[in-house]
């Protein structure tokens, strides 16, 4: 009645000691619930919404006194992670300040209910910071970015994005689940080539995702923190997505409250002013002068005019002439 299972390293074409899992396994602190035939997960779920929202805003609200500008001091991962996030967002508009390049500073991936959020969650951040080129794909579409030549991803339409594009680009990949097939290969893809460009939503602190972007920055011998985002909602199983959209969709609203703060507490003169925008201002500024010089110019009375002009005198109408 003892069951013992064995694991083989294919690329090393032997079996793997149990001293070798034990250093590359993790505790789950939150096991999946056992499932339950009889509950209804629908109704458990919608039961559960307020709570939980309730639960993510403490969570990004905590005490009111975490600095939102350093985020170190905060106990919150969520907070700290989107700080991070945040430093290295402001780090790009500040590039933009002085080049104005074709590239990508978030790229936002996720699939299903998770990438209909994302897109929304992009066109704010679009909205909010219309310096930041932002871009949401299908997490699907963003895993040829390393596959054919020339290493380029297809959006709608004609637009698509290149490796190069996104050499410097912050990447945010969304999952309730932390597992789904294509996030988690694009999360192991992208950490591949830059795991402190990486950060990972999800519902549970044990997922799959993060645990891959762990594992790649301790197979560079650092460790990375601050990546994972949780929108607290834990494991769903429901087919009809109501709790977890909703927990989604407020913490993603939370993060962009929270980048809005970061900038303007962090960005010298409160925000940042582009080149051109200082040129439109400029020529603003002087348009204003132009008309205020004109209307402050008073308009010649009628004997002055008469006096400037006595060619306009009836009687001498040809004395202009000569």
């Amino acid at each position: 009645g003892r069951l013992q299972l064995s694991a083989y390293s294919l690329r090393r074409a032997v079996e793997l000691p149990s001293a070798e899992l034990e250093l590359r396994s993790g505790a789950i602190s939150t096991p999946t619930p056992t499932f339950d035939p009889c509950t209804d997960l629908v109704a458990k779920d919608l039961a559960e919404t307020p709570r939980v929202l309730h639960e993510i805003d403490d969570d990004w609200t905590e005490s009111g006194s975490v600095s939102i500008r350093g985020g170190g001091s905060s106990s919150s991962a969520n907070l700290a992670a989107a700080s991070a996030l945040a430093q290295w967002l402001l780090a790009r508009m500040e590039v933009r300040r002085a080049l104005r390049a074709d590239t990508v500073d978030l790229l936002i991936g996720g699939i299903e209910s998770s990438l209909w959020i994302a897109q929304q969650f992009a066109a704010d951040m679009r909205s909010v910071f219309p310096s930041l080129t932002v871009k949401c794909v299908s997490t699907n579409k963003l895993l040829g970015i390393s596959g054919f030549s020339p290493r380029r991803t297809f959006f709608a339409g004609t637009e698509r994005v290149t490796t190069e594009q996104i050499a410097d680009a912050a990447v945010l990949l969304i999952s309730q689940s932390g597992q789904t097939f294509a996030t988690l290969h694009a999360t192991r893809l992208l950490a591949s080539l830059a795991p402190e460009r990486v950060w990972v939503l999800t519902g549970t602190p044990d997922s799959k995702m993060a645990k891959a972007l762990a594992a790649v920055a301790h197979a560079r011998g650092h460790r990375l923190e601050r990546r994972v985002l949780l929108t607290g909602s834990g494991h769903r199983p429901a087919e009809p997505s109501s709790l977890a959209v909703a927990a989604m969709h407020h913490t993603l609203t939370h993060l962009l409250i929270h980048i809005a703060t970061y900038v303007r507490n962090t960005a010298p003169g409160r925000r940042l002013v582009q080149p051109w925008e200082k040129e439109v201002e400029q020529t603003a500024v002087g348009g204003l002068e132009l008309a205020s010089a004109g209307s402050a110019s008073v308009a010649p009375s009628p004997a002055a005019r008469a006096q400037a002009s006595p060619a306009c005198d009836g009687g001498g109408g040809t004395a202009g002439l000569e």
